[in-house]
């Protein structure tokens, strides 16, 4: 018999339920409430400001304690009133129901009491908007939803949602977007003039709504190459090894590079950009292209220095001033100037080419030491220094060695060039090698 009344208690406590919060077909959140505000339950009629979820569930939590303790006390008097009937069996089921009555209204005050002791939070919850979660998404200025890395089609994107926005803590590497005018990442006939680069900071947004199509990667150190001038157009990935070819659709169109350092980790790059095909031979190039010491948040755009570039030698440079890189470099007065010649020498320690890479060496005070060099004076006298006599270069460990004649000429080298003479760089300037660039690199 208990337990079958627990049952119609159950049913009817369940279409109570359904009454209040879905009564006459209409929406829980469109109906209107009873006003409870007397007994401590939140207005959920109120229009302005709206009821939050959490004033939704204030007030049937407690409509659900009142209704618990209403139910109770009619239970209660049920019990009672059947105390009358003069059956045994039914004036023990009476009693059971009044004691039953009796520890539920207890147990439900009891349990009311405890959690207002232990937080309040938990009879009158209040919803906090959740901090944003690191990552890029597209936004419609209200609302978030995740962006994905590459767009092939932007019609497929949600409606709105036309806006990149970057969310990271300020230790976040930026990111590069691609925007392309036409769907498929195409700039129309091949010709990606039309691309537009930008670079987004924690925090930032771009519009995308005037391209057909994007795609983006995190930002990374190394050396960027640009279509145009400003650092704006199309660009390439970081490149961090040097090319004796560089890739379409940078050859012999490169206008700008972008060079991105990590001087929180030691990393810092640089590029020494060729007009001729591969880094053996010598011709026009650019002076060494670097950014100091920036941060990775802070580069900014460097002229390609000569008007097509076609290879490019890529260095990482080591600004530790000791022998990590090796011994240092010497210049010789003598083709095969270490191997037994009697040439005079010219030495750069470790110490010495770390303290200062981008001040060139001029030839012309590279004065030759000869002790213990056994060569008359008059030889001494015509071989003075590197600009008279440039022999032989030794490259005692991870170094480039830039040799400039004029003002864009150049020849590089990673390895011990054993005879200049037979190097193009000599013929080219007239046997005149007018200042070299000594850089460590690792």
């Amino acid at each position: 018999m208990i337990k079958k009344n627990k049952t119609k208690y159950l049913l009817f406590l369940t279409f109570i339920i359904i009454f209040l919060l879905f009564g006459s077909g209409v929406h829980a959140l469109e109906i209107k409430y009873p006003d409870l505000t007397s007994v401590g339950l939140p207005d959920l009629n109120s229009t302005s400001p709206p009821p939050s979820l959490a004033q939704y569930a204030a007030y049937i939590f407690g409509l659900l304690v009142y209704v618990a303790g209403a139910l109770a006390l009619i239970s209660f008097a049920i019990g009672a009133v059947s105390l009358i009937n003069p059956n045994i069996e039914a004036h023990n089921d009476a009693k059971d129901r009044m004691k039953g009555a009796v520890l539920g209204l207890v147990l439900t005050v009891v349990s009311f009491i405890i959690l207002q002791t232990i937080n309040p939070v938990f009879v009158s919850p209040n919803l906090n908007k959740l901090p944003g979660v690191a990552g890029v998404y597209l936004t419609n200025g209200s609302e978030d939803k995740p962006c994905p890395l590459e767009s092939s089609d932007n019609s497929t994107l949600p409606a709105g949602f036309n806006r990149i926005k970057y969310v990271c803590d300020t230790t976040g590497p930026n990111i590069l977007i691609w925007e392309f005018p036409l769907a498929g990442l195409e700039g129309g006939n091949g010709d990606l003039s039309a691309v537009k680069t930008v670079e987004k900071k924690c925090g930032e947004e771009e519009d995308i709504s005037g391209f057909a199509s994007f795609k983006m990667i995190p930002e990374s150190t190394g050396v960027y190459y640009y279509l145009d001038s400003g650092c704006t157009g199309y660009a390439s990935y970081a490149n961090i090894n040097s090319q004796d070819i560089i890739a379409n659709p940078f050859y012999g169109r490169m206008q700008g590079v972008k060079i991105i350092n990590d001087p929180t980790n030691n990393i810092e790059y640089g590029a020494i950009l060729h007009k001729i095909i591969g880094l053996k031979n010598g011709g026009e190039c650019s002076l060494p292209i670097t950014q100091g010491g920036d941060s990775m948040a802070s580069a900014t755009c460097n002229l390609a220095g000569i008007s097509s570039a076609s290879a490019a030698d890529i260095f990482k440079l080591n600004k530790v001033p000791d022998s990590s890189s090796g011994d240092g470099i010497t210049f010789y007065s003598e083709p095969f100037g270490w191997n037994g010649a009697k040439a005079g020498f010219y030495e750069l320690t470790a110490i010495n080419v770390a303290n200062d890479p981008f001040t060139p060496e001029m030839s012309d005070v590279m004065e030759f030491d000869y002790e213990h060099v056994n060569q008359p004076i008059g030889y001494q006298d015509l071989c003075e220094n590197f600009d008279d006599c440039p022999g032989s270069i030794r490259i005692k460990g991870s170094y480039l060695v830039a040799l400039y004649s004029g003002l864009s000429y150049c020849q590089t080298f990673t390895k011990d060039v054993e005879n200049l003479n037979t190097e193009q760089i000599i013929a080219a300037g007239g046997t005149v090698v007018d200042y070299i660039y000594s850089i460590p690199t690792k």
